[in-house]
């Protein structure tokens, strides 16, 4: 991989989808040619603001796969951009880095999981600052909406302390629409992506489901069955494929989008 200062050309681009050049030198977007392809670098920092890695966005010309990976392969999810959590006052947990860095241009305070919607861990909760207000806006589609359902609960059970707050995106955006959908919106009618954001936010109402009812008027309890592992008998391992696949077992399969990880599951399918 090699990363060079952001181009002037990639440098509109992003603007057209409303990210500033403030923001790209602040979050130090660059330029990246990696694997015959070039890229949109978002480098992931840590909590010191050191970048730790590249999240790799494919330009919009590209009709190659995979549209997005992370450089190095294998590194683990985090906040982005974690070094300015700590400073919050208000912050909007959103949908993907652009969308985070669409909402820093226009001087909201945002933050975003690196892996997508689905993938907020229950650790993080305690790394948000004490007595904020948390604003949850995700994309309307499918995954995005579970995973405001996902966060709300989390926070709920977690930080009692936090005012807990979600923005609710105008439909006409479509069923994929975005914090960037909203944006061009607001470009489109005049107006201002933070001022039409605060009369987007409402509060979160928590219906308590059936299961959780249920759960409190069983007066049964539940026990975890336990073995020592004293007492686990050795078994010879039974291999489907040498050193990589033994039978019977859970068997991961890992690697980043578009590398092919659901063709070797068809594969392997078909020959069993």
């Amino acid at each position: 991989m090699k990363s060079f200062e952001l181009p002037d050309d990639l440098r509109r681009y992003l603007s057209l989808r409303f990210i500033s050049n403030e923001v790209i030198d602040a979050m130090n977007i660059k330029g990246v040619d990696h694997a015959n392809r070039r890229w949109i670098g978002f480098p992931i920092f840590d909590e010191q603001g050191m970048e730790q890695y590249m999240k790799l966005k494919a330009l919009p010309d590209d009709k190659e796969k995979p549209k997005a990976m992370t450089y190095p392969a294998g590194n683990a999810a985090t906040l982005y951009p974690l070094h300015l959590l700590s400073e919050a006052k208000r912050i909007l947990i959103c949908e993907g880095e652009p969308d985070c860095c669409v909402l820093l241009s226009n001087n909201i305070e945002a933050i975003t999981s690196t892996h997508g919607a689905g993938t907020f861990m229950d650790e993080w909760v305690e790394l948000f600052p004490r007595d904020i207000e948390v604003i949850l806006s995700f994309d309307l589609d499918v995954a995005g909406r579970n995973a405001e359902t996902k966060i709300a609960k989390l926070f709920q059970e977690m930080r009692k302390d936090i005012t807990l707050k979600r923005v609710v995106l105008p439909k006409d955006l479509g069923v994929k629409g975005d914090i960037t959908d909203l944006a061009k919106k607001c470009f489109i009618e005049g107006t201002g992506l933070a001022d039409v954001l605060n009369g987007l936010v409402e509060d979160i109402s928590f219906k308590e489901e059936k299961s959780d009812i249920k759960r409190k008027n069983n007066k049964s309890t539940y026990k975890a069955v336990t073995t020592c592992l004293a007492d686990v008998e050795m078994e010879e391992v039974e291999w489907i494929w040498e050193g990589r696949m033994p039978r019977g077992k859970l068997v991961l399969i890992d690697g980043d989008p578009g590398l092919g990880k659901s063709w070797l599951s068809y594969s392997i399918a078909s020959d069993l």
